[in-house]
């Protein structure tokens, strides 16, 4: 009897392990990882579910930025550069009449470019980066020193000449209300006394041409159709 009776807990032993096999446990870390366990006596599966992972993945879908029509109707909605999940975005708020192509070009490569335009790597485009060291510090009236790119990050404000000609346009990028970039577009006279220098110099004291520099604003336009004439 007491043989039968060890055979059977050795059956329900065995039953148990096959229980805990079929059924995966998993659990997730602070990390973002996510690990399921099987204990088939020396098989772990880890899987990545890095929500990070995720979201950059995302942000890297193309983007179409052009002109904003004055022909389109709908509903359109304000945002942020580099604002993702948006699959169309048009600018509005300067005159770009010959540098329109550039400046298309440009935002459409910039928009998920973060941390520095630097980054592009684009050989048509020169960066340049104002470190500044507090918010106030950050009067374009004032004489600025500009480090040509190659860097990072620019923790100031940025610049990019859309040309290498001796009268380039340039876009400008400032950090301001939190974490939103702003940017403005100036299509000619961009500085006092046109003495920027594109070709050698790795840092140039310049003060802006205030005029000359207009706000660019954003729209997700990916629901706005156009008005039939």
């Amino acid at each position: 009897m007491i043989p039968v009776f060890k055979g059977c807990l050795g059956l329900c032993a065995l039953a148990g392990i096959s229980s805990a096999v079929a059924v995966p446990v998993t659990m997730s870390t602070q990390k973002g990882y996510s690990t399921s366990d099987y204990d088939s006596g020396s098989t772990s599966e880890v899987q990545l579910v890095s929500d990070s992972t995720s979201t950059v993945a995302a942000s890297q879908n193309p983007i179409t930025v052009v002109e904003c029509n004055t022909s389109t109707s709908g509903v359109r909605s304000a945002i942020s550069f580099g604002a993702v999940n948006v699959k169309e975005v048009c600018w509005e708020g300067s005159s770009t009449s010959g540098e329109k192509d550039n400046l298309q070009e440009f935002l459409g490569k910039a928009w998920l470019s973060a941390t520095s335009w630097a980054k592009l790597n684009e050989n048509k485009w020169a960066t340049y980066c104002y470190t500044r060291d507090s918010e106030s510090d950050d009067s374009a009236t004032e004489n600025r020193t500009l480090w040509k790119g190659n860097r990072d990050e620019c923790n100031g404000v940025e610049y990019v000449a859309l040309s290498q000609t001796e009268n380039s346009a340039f876009v400008k990028k400032e950090l301001k209300s939190g974490s939103n970039n702003t940017l403005f577009f100036c299509e000619s006279n961009c500085w006092q006394g046109n003495t920027f220098n594109l070709t050698t110099a790795q840092s140039q004291n310049v003060t802006e041409n205030t005029g000359s520099w207009a706000e660019l604003k954003f729209w997700n336009s990916s629901s706005a159709v156009t008005l039939q004439s």
